[in-house]
């Protein structure tokens, strides 16, 4: 056999290489090439094969001595001429690496021997009973550090060419005449055990080629036992045949027997092969067919009989019956069949012990099951429909039977009975609603009615945690609105407020099917909230229930909002009333006990106010016999700060605000400093003119006067020093309504006064401020204001308490008193104010006003009205000018602006008046004074009632009014300061009251003072100055 070698870098040639190897090939190699398995007859013989050649130069010169890292590859097929052998295949690569500097393979005077498979063993990978093997060596250098062949510092110099064609000597070529056989590897009868002790082949390997049984054993000239051809096994048919494991030895377990089908083989959709258990054929005619026995082994002593089981792991179908079955009926019998015996368990799928499983049951029509051959149940075939009872598949039976679903009961003392859970299915990915749970009666037919669902003890799920309203079911602080979770996995709702006046708003639900039922129930020790659904919806559809601790509101769904039933929260009282037990004395309202505000209040809304009355009781023929009436023309802005803003101490855009340097907050805490209702204002003045406004619902109309009223309360600082002003743009002090009233700590005042809205300037901002004028911090709070048009203005639309039906008709119903002897309670109650009863002794009715108990019936006010020209009136003044009287009427056509004449007086207008004119440049003045005495009956001028109507043409013209106070002790005492009534270019008419100190009834009058009132007309250039109606009033004793 010729080599070669390959001169590699590190001896520094450029040239081509030459073959000039010489090599020796050990006998060893010779004659084991091309044989089955090295050495397989002597298991201790060395598997390598030595290998030898030496290194020249491309010059003929050796290679200097040393330890050289050299690769060896043997390549099959192909034809070894190219570097990678194209066309063959890789089985083996060894390496010697010189890592040290004593490794690789050793070269001295160019020889070298290396023993091949010494590094990398042969193994399996090389078939040596083959024709073309390669054999390849690459030179990577003699660097002393190599670890890697082919890498840096020993970077190889490629494989020689041509590669070696690995041949045989004349003895492997005669050893393979036999295929490499020994004497061991033939079978021999009668001797008795053969031992094989090779590896990885098989000890009996026959190769068939022609026709005939592959195996065939006789007893007796019998066929027993045969391997045909294809491969099938074939028992003799001269008697019964059994395959078994032997017995096992005393006291062991006996062995598995295992029947296997083949398995599929590598690569994709390789189906592996089925496993079929038949019985033998019928021959002739009428011959019944063998059966398939399976039966597990038989125990002993108290030992159980074996199981049979049939699909126990890594199946995925157990076919039992035909699977093309056209006609005829199948019957498969598990257990006992007609015949009397113990107990069949029958366990398909998955047992008690398996950590997972599940069990599908298929049939192509209707499934029942039967038992004591009575129908029980059927699975409809077409459709999800479970039947139970004697239905078939379709539903229906001739005579139908009931049928019972009924948990587990129990025997055991004490012990409570199984629970059954009937639930509709799950979503389990995404945002995807669960499904529903139907309970129906069965339909009638024809005039028959549908059947009932009976619930014994319905107990509803429930949510007692909710994260917003119940929080880890505890009460909460402030409004929430319940989680969608809550909604839409619980049936009722639990909610409670450590404080009073909260919102818990309930959201809709995720289905809108109609009929959806939930009830929210107020937890023990809850403070009162209102139940809030369709929030924003409007009147009629948002819902809005109280709810006080340990009450419930049900709320039905109707498809596309919530409604509120049952009597307690009814929009009306008769389904409470049809309801109420007649107990107590046959009260149909029976309130409840305990402290605070438990009466029955009534009040109407603030937003959209009854017009009519709030209450009203009628006879049987419909007459008023009672009512209470509303106001509609309140102009304050949540008046009684009933209505919470974003939080339950701020309050909605637009109504209450600061003023200056103060804290304004909605007040809730049940007490003293809460006049009526849920709430007040709270107010911290810090500053002067600080205290809150209230922003008015719409803009004062021009010239007209207004009265205000409210409850007020002093917490803390000085009680003078406290006002109510009229801003016209809701920030500047526009009109004073009463100054330095004094409030007290103890109790609630009301105070009252009015002013007149100014001829200009209004905007829709216009409020009301109220608050201190002193520079001392003050705290009070604001309850029950209320701003309306007042004095001879009003609309006469106020709220009142009536009594029969007026001028609607019906008979008069009297308004009786309570009677006593005596009066029933002391002076000095405010609170009594107004109050009547009838005394029996004095056989009067009497009265409780500002003196104490008396006779009813004091004189009226007095409503006193002077037009000009002003009885008993003076003029003084030395100014220029013409002073004259004349009459305005537009319905007499007189100065009212037709034929040509002056317009003084507008639509539907008649009032007396003077007129003061001059052609002066400079201001010319006119005053006239009138003298009215008070009389003796006299108490008091009414607040706001003062007023003087005037009217001007220019800015050079202007009405001015003075009021002053005069008697015989300290003679003429000014009221105020002077009241501008009107300048510049008015087109109408402006009745400006008195206000303030300017009042005469903040000016200490009393019976038998005179009232002196100084008009003052001013005008220069030709401009006029109009001064019309004085009016006031007085209450008398």
């Amino acid at each position: 056999m010729n080599m070669w070698c390959y001169l590699p870098d590190s001896v520094k040639t450029v040239h081509p290489l030459r073959l000039v190897v010489v090599v020796l090939l050990l006998v060893a190699l010779s004659t084991t090439l091309f044989l089955t398995s090295i050495a397989r007859a002597a298991p201790s013989a060395n598997k390598t094969i030595n290998f030898q050649g030496r290194l020249q130069t491309s010059a003929g010169a050796v290679v200097a001595d040393g330890h050289y890292n050299i690769q060896f590859k043997i390549y099959q097929d192909g034809t070894g001429t190219a570097v990678g052998n194209p066309g063959g295949s890789l089985k083996w690569t060894e390496s010697h690496v010189n890592n040290g500097g004593s490794n690789g393979v050793e070269v001295r005077n160019g020889y070298f021997s290396v023993n091949l498979g010494s590094v990398t063993p042969f193994g399996t990978s090389v078939d040596w009973d083959q024709d073309a093997l390669f054999l390849s060596m690459n030179v990577a250098g003699n660097s002393a550090t190599c670890t890697t062949f082919g890498s840096a510092p020993c970077g190889a110099d490629g494989e020689m060419l041509p590669m070696k064609r690995i041949t045989a000597t004349p003895y492997a070529i005669n050893a393979g005449a036999v295929n490499g056989k020994t004497a061991d590897n033939f079978i021999q009868l009668a001797q008795g055990v053969q031992t094989d002790a090779s590896t990885n082949t098989s000890s009996i390997h026959i190769n068939k080629t022609g026709t005939g049984n592959l195996i065939q054993l006789q007893n007796a000239g019998n066929n027993v036992f045969s391997v045909t051809n294809s491969g099938d096994i074939e028992f003799g048919s001269g008697g019964n045949r059994a395959i078994y494991v032997g017995g096992a030895p005393e006291n062991t377990t006996g062995n598995n027997l295992t029947l296997f089908a083949g398995y599929g083989g590598s690569g994709s959709g390789s189906q592996g092969g089925g496993l079929f258990l038949q019985g033998g054929s019928a021959g002739g005619d009428n011959g019944e067919g063998g059966s398939v026995a399976i039966t597990g082994g038989v125990g002993t002593g108290t030992g159980k009989n074996g199981s049979v089981y049939i699909g126990a792991s890594d199946t995925d179908a157990v076919q039992i019956g035909s699977t093309n079955l056209t006609s005829g009926t199948q019957t498969i019998n598990i257990g006992n069949n007609n015949a009397a015996g113990g107990t069949t368990n029958i366990t398909i799928g998955s047992g008690p012990g398996a950590t997972g499983g599940s069990t599908n049951i298929q049939s192509k029509d209707e499934t029942s099951i039967t038992t004591n051959g009575t129908r029980r149940a059927t699975f409809a075939g077409d459709s999800n429909t479970l039947y139970v009872g004697n239905a078939d598949g379709s539903g229906n039976a001739t005579t139908a039977n009931g049928f019972t679903i009924q948990g587990t009961s129990s025997t055991g003392s004490n012990t409570q009975g199984g629970a059954l859970t009937v639930q509709a299915g799950s979503a389990t990915n995404g945002n995807a609603n669960g499904g529903n749970l139907t309970l129906s009666g069965g339909s009638g037919s024809g005039s028959g009615a549908t059947g009932l669902v009976v619930i014994n003890t319905p107990t509803f799920q429930t949510t007692t945690n909710d994260t917003n309203c119940y929080t880890g079911s505890a009460l909460v602080s402030s409004s929430c609105t319940f989680t969608s979770t809550s909604v839409n996995s619980s049936s009722v709702l639990i909610a409670g407020f450590t404080t009073a006046g909260q919102v818990a708003t309930l959201p809709d639900p995720a289905i809108t099917t109609a009929g959806r039922i939930i009830y929210v129930t107020a937890a023990n020790s809850s403070k009162e909230f209102t139940l809030r659904a369709n929030t924003g919806a409007g009147i009629g559809v948002e819902q809005n229930v109280t709810l006080r601790q340990n009450t419930t509101a049900t709320m039905i769904w109707n498809g596309s909002d919530w409604t509120v039933a049952g009597g307690s929260n009814s929009a009306s009282l008769q389904n409470t009333y049809d309801n109420t037990p007649q107990n107590a004395g046959s009260a149909d309202i029976v309130l409840g006990g305990g402290s605070g505000n438990d009466g029955l209040t009534i009040r109407d809304n603030n937003t959209n106010p009854v017009s009519g009355p709030l209450l009203e009781v009628q006879g049987s023929n419909t007459t008023s016999l009672f009512s209470v009436n509303s106001d509609v023309n309140e102009l304050a802005s949540n008046p009684g700060a009933e209505t919470a803003g974003a939080t339950s101490t701020t309050f909605p855009v637009n109504t209450w605000d600061v003023s200056g340097a103060a804290t304004v907050t909605r007040h809730t805490t049940a007490g003293n400093y809460i006049a009526s209702g849920q709430a007040s204002t709270k107010v911290v003045a810090t500053g002067e003119i600080s205290g809150a406004t209230n922003t008015l619902k719409s803009a004062l109309i021009p010239g007209k006067t207004y009265t205000v009223s409210m409850s007020l309360r002093l917490e803390s600082g000085p009680g003078n020093g406290f006002g109510i002003i009229y801003a016209a743009d809701g920030v500047t002090p526009t009109e004073n309504c009463v100054i330095d009233v004094t409030l007290s700590t103890s109790e609630w005042k009301k105070v009252s006064c009015s002013f007149q809205a100014p001829a200009s300037g209004i905007t829709s901002q216009n409020a009301i401020a109220i608050g201190k004028t002193t520079e001392a911090a003050q705290t009070f709070y604001v309850d029950n204001v209320s701003v309306k048009l007042g004095g001879s203005d009003s609309t006469g639309a106020t709220g009142n308490v009536q009594v029969g039906g007026g001028a609607n008709g019906g008979s008069p119903t009297l308004f009786t008193l309570d009677k006593n002897s005596s009066a029933p309670a002391g002076s000095n109650h405010d609170a009594l104010l107004g109050s009547m009863y009838y005394d029996t002794t004095l056989g009067k009715v009497q009265c409780y006003e500002s003196e104490g108990w008396g006779a009813c019936g004091a004189s009226p006010d007095n409503f006193i009205t002077i037009s000009p020209e002003y009885s008993g009136a003076v003029m003084h003044g030395d100014g220029i000018g013409a002073i004259t009287t004349d009459i305005c009427s537009d319905s007499l056509n007189i100065n009212d602006g037709s034929s040509a004449q002056p317009t003084i007086c507008g639509s539907n207008e008649t009032y007396n008046f003077y007129k003061w004119t001059t052609p002066e440049t400079s201001t010319q003045s006119r005053a006239i004074f009138v003298t009215y005495q008070l009389p003796a009956t006299f108490k008091d001028f009414i607040p706001g009632s003062t007023s003087l109507m005037g009217r001007t043409n220019s800015s050079d013209s202007a009405v001015t009014y003075q009021i002053y106070r005069n008697n015989s002790s300290t003679g003429l005492t000014a009221c105020g300061s002077t009241v501008s009534v009107s300048t510049g270019s008015q087109s109408t008419w402006q009745k400006v009251g008195a206000t303030g100190s300017a009042d005469p009834s903040t000016c200490g009058f009393a019976a038998g003072d005179s009232i002196v009132i100084r008009v003052n007309l001013n005008a220069s250039n030709n401009a006029n100055a109009y001064a019309s109606n004085l009016n006031f009033t007085f209450s008398n004793h």
